[in-house]
């Protein structure tokens, strides 16, 4: 997800829910490659939790494809480092969402959303 002050799909989505009176918690991979770590970016006054990942845009099929592999684990890792009292009832996901598929069933699990 670009920056919220960004015009893209997701952060139209996650502003338009904000002005519509809903907290929104949206969860996105850091998109740079280098030595930051997770942490709390605040954009257009919504928290937005940007997670340190591998190179999900690589251009080598193999780095990418193992760098998606361990996204849903590390977004669960950030997610309970930052966020685990957070209380979510809706969860949107960008696609292909079976790369989140274990991250969003614990989502699901914990909260019923």
């Amino acid at each position: 997800m670009s920056h919220l002050s960004q015009s893209s799909m997701y952060s139209d989505m996650v502003n338009v829910f904000r002005e519509n009176g809903h907290q929104v918690f949206p969860i996105a991979p850091i998109n740079e490659v280098g030595g930051k770590t997770s942490f709390i970016s605040k954009e257009n006054e919504i928290e937005v939790l940007r997670v340190k990942t591998l190179d999900v845009f690589s251009k080598n099929k193999f780095k990418k494809g193992f760098a998606n592999l361990l996204l849903s684990h590390q977004f669960k890792n950030s997610y309970n480092k930052f966020w685990k009292d957070k209380k979510i009832d809706l969860i949107v996901v960008a696609t292909p969402s079976g790369l989140y598929a274990d991250f969003v069933a614990s989502f699901k699990k914990k909260h019923t959303a």
